[in-house]
């Protein structure tokens, strides 16, 4: 529990922080170190954005999935593998459903310390609307981009 509690209200503020530096370096302007913690002059905030960002997608995937569980569930007390199938692709689609939704969140935190801070529910709707059309591509670009430097160093 208290790891939990640790995360969302000192490292989520830290985070929000993180992404203002490296938001400020991309736009070539002067980053200092102060930046690191500008997370916290917007304390509510960043804890709200961060903890709805840990708690909407899990829940996404599991109710996407539940109709997939459930199924395989009973089919494994039946010891029947008629529908095995159905269950697993339905467990996989859950899966899938909330690394989707975690995608379409991802701007939250970089909206949150850009000018003026809207609240973390506006923040959500804003990186969904930024995102919609652009989740394959930033699925495809983290995969090479992190897969790229594994590969170098495992070699």
């Amino acid at each position: 529990m208290l790891p939990y509690l640790v995360q969302h209200f000192l490292i989520s503020p830290l985070a929000i922080g993180v992404a203002m530096f490296f938001m400020v370096l991309n736009r070539q302007q002067n980053a200092y170190f102060g930046l690191l913690f500008s997370g916290f002059l917007r304390y509510w905030k960043s804890v709200g954005v961060m903890f709805l960002m840990d708690f909407i997608p899990p829940l996404v995937g599991l109710l996407v999935a539940l109709p997939g569980i459930g199924i395989l569930v009973w089919e494994v007390s039946r010891q029947s593998t008629a529908w095995m199938v159905v269950g697993v692709l339905g467990l996989a689609l859950g899966i899938i459903a909330a690394i989707m939704v975690t995608f379409m969140l991802i701007l939250s935190p970089f909206i949150i310390d850009d000018g003026e801070p809207p609240g973390p529910v506006e923040a959500l709707r804003l990186s969904r609307a930024l995102m919609r059309g652009m989740t394959w591509k930033f699925s495809v670009s983290r995969r090479v981009f992190s897969a790229g430097p594994c590969s170098v160093c495992s070699a």
